[in-house]
């Protein structure tokens, strides 16, 4: 599970950090940034997403209020994975992620 987080509310607490360019199906490239003892995934910065990491909620010391609002890459999923036809779901890459970032705030102003 991955969530958007502003540039400034984002802080790399301890350890170090290595980064890895890739280039996306769009032809963007995004700065993927895993641990450096590790190397598990801890975030990622994409140049459509000005002032906003996407963040690996599994590196979080407490994932219990991170609830899922949508997904994305739904055409990929493993065979055993439920989707909720709720939430705001896509098949491939969102191109547009505003109904994502509505969602996320009608659902933390409840």
């Amino acid at each position: 599970m991955s969530m958007f987080v502003r540039d400034q509310d984002f802080e790399v607490l301890s350890g170090q950090t290595a980064r890895y360019d890739r280039k996306a199906d769009s032809s963007n490239v995004i700065a993927m940034n895993f641990c450096a003892h590790c190397h598990g995934l801890l975030w990622s910065n994409n140049p459509t997403l000005s002032g906003i990491k996407v963040a690996r909620a599994g590196t979080l010391d407490n994932m219990d209020w991170a609830e899922p609002i949508g997904n994305i890459w739904t055409d990929s999923k493993a065979a055993w994975v439920k989707i909720d036809p709720e939430l705001v779901n896509f098949s491939k890459q969102a191109l547009d992620r505003t109904p994502l970032f509505d969602t996320w705030t009608r659902h933390n102003q409840d």
